[in-house]
């Protein structure tokens, strides 16, 4: 057997295991004695999926005889009186027996996949205006003023009746022919027809805003269930159309109909200002400053793959938007790192290379998927195939490529094939159902519950990792172990108290419930929208970020991770369309 790549040969372990969860720093329950620290800073991932991009509104043609019915046009106040990197003797990878790393694959087919909604342009008609004469007067109206008049008309006797009802009487409108002085009045009566009911009328209902789809999600506000199966049947988008909420009229629909706020949204906006102050003249962005509250290590690509994450979950990308220069240099740095084998963390330290490949993956082909990019197609796939090649014998991922698993590396991994799937990208069912083993392995309460490795006791954040990615890798909602994993999650909600403060926790939890949906969510969400925001700083040079701490990870990865995690949360609504609507 061939010896294996560079990147997939151990490192050794001359540094600290830095990256193990807190809840098993005082020791560990499984074999041996290893002491155990927390996970790496830098963790995110992905959220939910349910309606196509609405289409593009029409122009607006004025036709005689058709007009919005009744309930559009408000009623007019009156005026006056009547208007309105692994030892040799490591296996090779369980589910790439015939990859190699140093050679990567090439021309994988590539599943197309439909790239995000664009908000309509809408273009002003316009008319000319008719010829003026000396004796216009005289002439015969044309017939745009003709239509023009009579659907004035009828625009104002359907403003005037609903004062019908409160004066008790009908009005009267006259109009008259200049030139005849012919009069012809119209009594406005009381409809008895129930409000809304435009069929009575004879009108032509008014066309939708958004899709059918998306007004489905507006009238299905979170509620105490899941929407209903007539609801759900309306729109079945498939999976590859998971990053098209991030704009447009879509993002506004998912926005408010999974209880975002405009507090949300100021607060998003705030937090990616004070990360494009931060960005480096090369492109990368940094652990350790130029801000206050700095991690204790570096690691370039990470940082710089957290922040291109939170850009790209807010719908900017590296060629167009307000922040596209900040996204197309931080891009230009990320892929400068990758080497032959499609690694982009090679250089990094020991025990962070996996999860800064992860992180840098997602953000690659996140960006790939949102814009087509064809420069970014074969870095994006390359760094699958590495993802792919270097999952342990276990099922999972950890610090050295095919060497070991743990849920908090593997949580990224998972996020990250389902970002490539998301763009279109070539991905192994197989690598994907490894996965699902490896989580068995570290299940309690028959799944309800995580640990971080085998035989370790089950936490919080663990707990919401493994969940979300029970969720991506297919497990029906309905199942038990799912209902009661949620509930118990949301039983632990966001809190600004000291003690209680965890940027991982709150980033995995916020995406697990807002696929899961119904009550949960919306226990979840109300605490969420609140606390979050309040947390954010609002004054001096860090305003716009969130403070890193006491949290259980703060002094590692600093104030730019904390500020990446709190923004994915805030982002949830629309970064992924709800992913149980997508599989319905």
């Amino acid at each position: 057997m061939e010896n294996p790549p560079p990147n997939l040969r151990s490192k050794g372990n001359a540094q600290a295991d830095l990256t193990r969860p807190p809840e098993v720093r005082a020791g560990g329950n499984g074999a041996g004695s290893q002491k155990v620290v927390p996970p790496p800073l830098a963790h995110q991932e992905l959220r939910p999926f349910i309606a196509t991009p609405p289409k593009a509104p029409e122009p607006l043609v004025i036709a005689p005889l058709v007009v919005a019915p009744p309930v559009a046009f408000p009623s007019i106040p009156p005026q006056t009186k009547n208007t309105t990197t692994i030892s040799s003797r490591i296996p090779p990878p369980i589910t790439h027996p015939d990859y190699s790393i140093s050679n990567a694959r090439q021309g994988r087919s590539l599943a197309t996949a439909t790239g995000p909604a664009s908000p309509a342009e809408h273009e002003a008609e316009s008319a000319e205006e008719p010829e003026q004469t000396s004796s216009a007067l005289s002439q015969p109206l044309p017939a745009w003023l003709v239509s023009l008049i009579v659907h004035v008309t009828l625009i104002l006797a359907l403003a005037l009746i609903p004062l019908v009802h409160e004066m008790g009487q009908p009005f009267v409108i006259s109009v008259t022919n200049g030139q005849d002085d012919v009069t012809q009045e119209f009594e406005i009566s009381a409809i008895d027809s129930a409000p809304g009911d435009v069929a009575n009328l004879g009108l032509a209902p008014a066309e939708p805003i958004v899709s059918e789809s998306a007004v489905s999600l507006l009238e299905n506000l979170i509620g105490d269930s899941m929407p209903t199966e007539s609801q759900l049947a309306v729109a079945t988008p498939k999976f590859e159309s998971g990053l098209s909420g991030r704009s447009g009229d879509l993002k506004s629909t998912l926005l408010a109909a999974y209880g975002g706020t405009e507090g949300t949204e100021q607060a998003v906006a705030e937090g990616l200002a004070w990360l494009a102050r931060q960005q480096r003249s090369d492109g990368a962005w940094s652990l350790r400053g130029p801000y206050t509250n700095g991690g204790f290590s570096e690691n370039k690509p990470a940082a710089t793959a957290m922040a291109l994450i939170a850009f790209a979950g807010a719908g900017y990308h590296h060629q167009d938007g307000q922040y596209k220069t900040n996204v197309a240099k931080g891009l230009k740095y990320l892929l400068s790192q990758q080497d032959s084998d499609g690694c982009f963390a090679a250089e990094t330290p020991d025990r962070q290379m996996m999860y800064a490949h992860g992180q840098a993956t997602i953000a690659v082909c996140e960006l790939y998927g949102m814009t087509k990019d064809d420069s970014l197609r074969n870095p994006a796939q390359r760094a699958v195939d590495f993802a792919e090649a270097a999952q342990s014998p276990q099922g999972g991922w950890r610090y050295i490529p095919r060497e070991d698993s743990d849920t908090s590396v593997t949580g990224w991994y998972v996020m990250a094939l389902m970002s490539a799937k998301m763009a279109g990208l070539s991905t192994s069912k197989k690598t994907l159902d490894n996965v699902s083993k490896f989580l068995d392995t570290v299940r309690h309460d028959s799944g309800a519950q995580y640990g971080y490795v085998i035989s370790s006791n089950p936490f919080p954040s663990m707990s919401a990792e493994g969940l979300l990615c029970r969720e991506y890798l297919g497990w029906d909602r309905n199942r038990d172990a799912l209902v009661r994993g949620c509930e118990k999650l949301a039983s632990e909600p966001i809190s600004t108290d000291a003690e209680n403060r965890s940027y991982y926790y709150w980033y995995y939890a916020t995406q697990a419930l807002h696929h899961f949906g119904g009550q949960p969510w919306k226990k979840w969400n109300d605490v969420m929208v609140v606390e979050l925001p309040k947390l954010q700083v609002k004054d001096s040079k860090e305003r716009g970020s969130w403070p890193p701490q006491h949290d259980p990870y703060g002094a590692q990865g600093g104030r730019i991770y904390s500020t990446c995690f709190a923004i994915y949360c805030l982002e949830v609504y629309y970064r992924h369309l709800p992913l149980y609507s997508l599989n319905k």
